[in-house]
């Protein structure tokens, strides 16, 4: 058998749908102060710069003599997405005080490892539980005289890295305080850009001052940025060693909403509008005792909702003549400006638009009463000289014989 004739093959062509495998890099705090038998926190940021997921894993930290690592979980990394970590450092009480390279390892089980390095001195414990009196007293005389001391104790550090991607207790909080429905994967990009650009231009310090029956730690917050950010968050982690509970907290805030994240304790703390070189400043209270070193086991991240230019939320006060309206009253009056309309004064386009319709009747009114005067005299004046006409032509008339 044979087969004549030609065969064409059909022409086409074949995709391949290729992403990139995980790509990770690191950020993390580059050193850490932390004293024997205490603890400190850092904080960790994982980019997966790959276009498929980064599946973990593990995070582990070696070569530090009496150092170990702890709340430092990670989990799945999307595509061209972060994940900000706060971790603990613990250096046991038989630490050696002396400085050390602590080397941490970032396993996914699908991608190469990484590894960062952070620089931890460990310094000799000071004993610095509360007790004892001052030495001085307030009169009456004898030990019962005196005060108990209030030991306190300074940090100043950077807001750790956005986490809110996979934090959605965190993005339940906000989407509360907010009152703006849902957040979209779109919003919460926004919110996580938003935060990298403020994180830079915020500085947090940290105070904490214990005393035998009741502790404060105030977080201030110095914002440098050159746009106001509005519906700017605090959210805050709280260490258990502080109070296990938001219940045992009292939080202060002014000008703020609170929101309760997690009991754990975890806060979400919101600003309407925060201006460049304002303050913020939160104190958290319990009813006891703690140590100072629980100051440095706090982590804070900032967002904001969006960011405008300062000048925008400024009102123009240029030199404007500015008709405004006293409405208990009904003066309408012109101010040099429009800063300078008081309270109580509503701004109008002019004071004789202004006129209330009773002011308009009582207006009429008199111009019709002016009216009508005129009329009545025009009409007198004309029947006067209606009668001097006839009275003159009758005396004509008389005259010339013809009456």
């Amino acid at each position: 058998m044979s087969v004549s004739g030609s065969c064409t093959p059909d022409s086409g062509s074949v995709l391949f749908d290729v992403k990139n495998p995980p790509s990770l890099s690191a950020t993390a705090t580059s050193a850490v102060s932390i004293t024997q038998g205490s603890a400190a926190s850092f904080s960790l940021n994982i980019q997966n710069s790959g276009e498929t997921t980064a599946k973990f894993g593990t995070i582990t930290a070696s070569g530090g003599s009496g150092l170990s690592l702890s709340d430092c979980a990670p989990s799945d990394i999307s595509g061209s997405q972060s994940l900000g970590l706060s971790c603990t450092i613990t250096a046991s009480s038989s630490a050696t005080p002396v400085a050390q390279t602590l080397t941490i390892s970032i396993t996914p089980s699908n991608a190469d490892s990484i590894t960062k390095t952070i620089s931890v001195t460990v310094s000799a414990s000071g004993g610095d539980d509360v007790g004892g009196d001052t030495g001085s007293s307030s009169g009456g005389g004898g030990a019962s005289g005196g005060a108990a001391a209030v030991n306190k104790k300074n940090v100043t550090h950077k807001p750790v890295p956005p986490g809110i991607m996979n934090n959605t207790k965190l993005q339940a909080a906000i989407e509360k305080v907010l009152a703006k429905g849902k957040l979209s994967p779109e919003a919460i990009g926004n919110l996580m850009r938003l935060s990298n650009a403020i994180s830079s231009e915020s500085t947090i310090s940290r105070t904490i001052n214990s005393g035998a029956s009741k502790s404060n730690v105030t977080t201030k917050i110095k914002y440098t940025g050159l746009k106001a950010a509005k519906n700017f968050v605090v959210y805050e982690k709280v260490p258990k060693t502080f109070a296990n509970s938001s219940d045992l907290i009292t939080v202060t805030a002014a000008g703020a909403k609170v929101e309760v994240v997690l009991k754990d304790p975890e806060y979400a703390i919101v600003f309407d509008t925060v201006n460049p070189n304002q303050e913020l400043e939160i104190t958290y209270s319990v009813s006891k005792s703690v140590s100072t070193n629980v100051v440095d086991l706090f982590a804070s991240e900032v967002y904001a909702e969006s960011l405008a230019d300062a000048q925008a939320q400024q009102t123009a006060c240029a030199q404007v003549i500015t008709p405004a309206k006293n409405q208990a009253t009904g003066e309408c009056k012109e101010f040099p400006t429009p800063c300078d309309v008081p309270s109580g004064w509503d701004k109008v386009d002019s004071c004789k638009a202004a006129a209330t319709p009773k002011d308009t009747v009582k207006e009429t009114a008199e111009q019709s009463e002016k009216t009508g005067i005129f009329s009545w005299t025009l009409i007198l004046d004309i029947l006067i000289a209606l009668v001097v006409i006839a009275v003159g032509y009758y005396f004509f008339k008389k005259k010339n014989g013809s009456i």
